[in-house]
């Protein structure tokens, strides 16, 4: 029976990758049916998205890595917004992001280098990098360092459990700052679980569904248990609805590179509402990559953050981590995720086929769509790539 205890209480952890199986603690499995990357790739350029697209690479703070998985003294090897990073750990515990690759003769950094103190040792020669700015700090060989033997060292920031890199086309700096969670970083509120799931669209259409208000009943009324029982109970599970009542969307006022919208999911059976399973939700996009769910139930409040983890002009890992009060309890919690993986996979698989439309065809009641693109807007520069040009000047595509 402690056993048992043990096992349900453990944070629940469910990854979605194109056709493979997806596993949460070996309790909960999925079978993909999407398409490969590649043919999504090609359909989508097919359709005609190149003249459509907006940009591909937004400005602001883009998620690059989970803090857990970059330990004390590690390196990472990262791609992310069309490049590869060195990420790695110094001796002060700060995460540093430098460009991938050694000036000296081309080695990867990260690929056996070392962490001395607040420097990346290269793995080919032993040049010795400063994380902070970049500067050959050493050359084991030699008396003298060269001006030029230097490393781009990009903007770096941690919150929230996610290592962050300030992106701009136009090398602006930082004009707002990724907000801290005291409940998170402090450890008051348990880590409960997480979620990864593999999407191939444009990163704008991710966001852009907290401010289409229709797609709500459509594909999110159905229960999150429908398909996973037998045929008997899933026709029953047909009479067991999730309810939207969306309440706005609107850019704060006094934060800019802020939206927010807010939630009330009731669930209901053959009609009759189900009130130990209303949720309200305060969701507040920040910036072009992460949202930041608040969460509030007869169980206790907690916070879903989401982060958009860009690869490739249409590749992105979506991530989600779960903390709650320690009065939640750790079965309600892994309700709250089973249910999120369930509602993206549904987002995911119309994402994943859709294309995108630069002037799509809009009724009045569709309004919050267009003030969200405006909004969105703002995080594209005059030199933000676009995918054909990314595509005529790279061997990528």
């Amino acid at each position: 029976m402690c056993c048992i205890r043990f096992y349900w209480s453990l944070p629940l952890n469910i990854r979605r990758a194109l056709n493979s199986e997806s596993s949460s603690n070996q309790r909960i499995t999925f079978k993909n049916v999407h398409k490969t990357a590649k043919q999504l790739t090609e359909d989508k350029l097919q359709s005609g998205i190149l003249k459509e697209l907006p940009p591909v690479y937004p400005n602001g703070w883009i998620p690059v890595l989970e803090s857990t998985e970059l330990l004390p003294k590690s390196t990472k090897t990262v791609t992310a917004i069309g490049r590869k990073f060195c990420v790695f750990r110094g001796s002060d515990e700060k995460a540093y992001i430098l460009d991938a690759y050694c000036p000296h003769l081309g080695a990867e950094l990260a690929a056996g280098g070392k962490v001395l103190n607040n420097c990346i040792e290269c793995p080919f020669h032993g040049w010795q990098f400063d994380g902070q700015n970049g500067q050959c700090s050493a050359i084991p060989y030699a008396d003298k360092i060269p001006e030029v033997a230097k490393i781009k060292s990009w903007k770096s920031c941690e919150k929230n459990g996610f290592i962050f890199v300030w992106y701009h086309a136009d090398n602006e700096e930082p004009t707002w700052e990724m907000p801290s969670v005291s409940n998170v970083e402090s450890g008051l509120w348990p880590y409960r679980g997480r979620t990864e799931h593999e999407v191939h669209c444009h990163i704008q259409e991710i966001p852009e569904n907290g401010a289409d208000i229709a797609h709500l009943h459509m594909i999110h009324s159905k229960s999150v248990f429908s398909g996973l029982q037998t045929s008997f109970i899933d026709t029953l599970l047909d009479h067991l609805k999730h309810n939207w009542e969306p309440r706005g969307w609107e850019p704060d006022e006094e934060r800019p590179h802020v939206a927010k919208v807010k939630l009330i999911q009731r669930a209901s059976m053959f009609g009759v509402n189900l009130t130990p399973f209303k949720l309200t939700i305060n969701i507040e996009q920040i910036g072009p990559a992460t949202v930041h769910l608040h969460l509030e139930s007869r169980y206790g409040c907690g916070i879903l953050l989401q982060c958009i983890m860009t690869e490739s002009p249409l590749s992105h890992r979506i991530i989600h981590l779960l903390y709650t009060e320690s009065s939640f309890g750790q079965f309600p919690a892994d309700m709250v995720i089973l249910s999120e993986a369930r509602m993206l996979d549904r987002d995911i698989a119309v994402w994943n086929n859709k294309r995108f439309l630069r002037r799509p065809v809009l009724v009045r009641e569709d309004k919050l769509i267009t003030r969200f693109r405006r909004w969105y807007s703002q995080f594209y520069s005059e030199h933000s790539p676009t995918l054909k040009e990314i595509r005529e000047n790279t061997l990528e595509w």
